[in-house]
């Protein structure tokens, strides 16, 4: 969830990388407020070697900006179900 306080023409980046034998970022979004909780399911790319992802939060604020990352789930299968989400 992204909350701009007081401040809704900056935005703020959110992002996921994959660092280990397969490089490169996974999945990205810019916004000014999520307006609740959004939930994202991505397929990692397909190989067997140790990975680890890298969260990111990046912002052109000057006012305080807050960002949440709840309930990460990781699952070896061909397709996951959000275990729950939520929207304000």
């Amino acid at each position: 969830m992204i909350n701009l306080i007081s401040t809704p023409e900056k935005l703020t980046a959110l992002g996921v990388a994959l660092i280990g034998c397969s490089e490169g970022l996974i999945w990205s979004v810019k916004k000014t407020d999520s307006n609740g909780w959004q939930t994202v399911n991505n397929i990692l790319p397909n190989n067997s070697c140790s990975a680890m992802l890298s969260f990111f939060v990046s912002s052109n604020a000057t006012e305080d900006v807050s960002v949440n990352f709840d309930d990460i789930l990781l699952d070896f299968c061909g397709s996951t179900t959000a275990a729950s989400s939520s929207t304000m």
